[in-house]
């Protein structure tokens, strides 16, 4: 290796990696943060993102999620995490899977 290189490569920065575990993720998460969950009905659904928040104690969670019958919403709003959530065609006949039984409870009990 020449001079040259070797003076480049010990003045070039550091990279620190941006990965985190599940956990040290979701500690990031503080009560009452917005968040948003995506993926595509029962694919790629971040279920256990969800149910680490659930695990966490979060509270008072402002969500926005598309599609609105999956997993993760479901079990978000029934574990009590959601304060206010915005979600996509609530209607059970617009959603070719239906609206989940915990979102259809979260919206009559006057959360929705």
């Amino acid at each position: 290796m020449n001079d040259q290189a070797s003076r480049s490569e010990a003045s070039a920065p550091t990279r620190t990696s941006k990965l985190h575990s599940l956990q040290s993720a979701v500690e990031l998460i503080k009560d009452g943060d917005f968040i948003a969950l995506g993926g595509l009905w029962f694919q790629n659904n971040p279920s256990a993102a969800a149910r680490e928040l659930v695990r966490a104690g979060k509270k008072g969670l402002r969500l926005v999620a598309a599609p609105p019958a999956s997993y993760a919403v479901d079990l978000l709003l029934g574990a009590g995490c959601v304060k206010s959530a915005h979600l996509a065609r609530m209607h059970r006949f617009a959603d070719p899977v239906g609206v989940s039984f915990g979102v259809q409870q979260w919206s009559v009990c006057g959360h929705g």
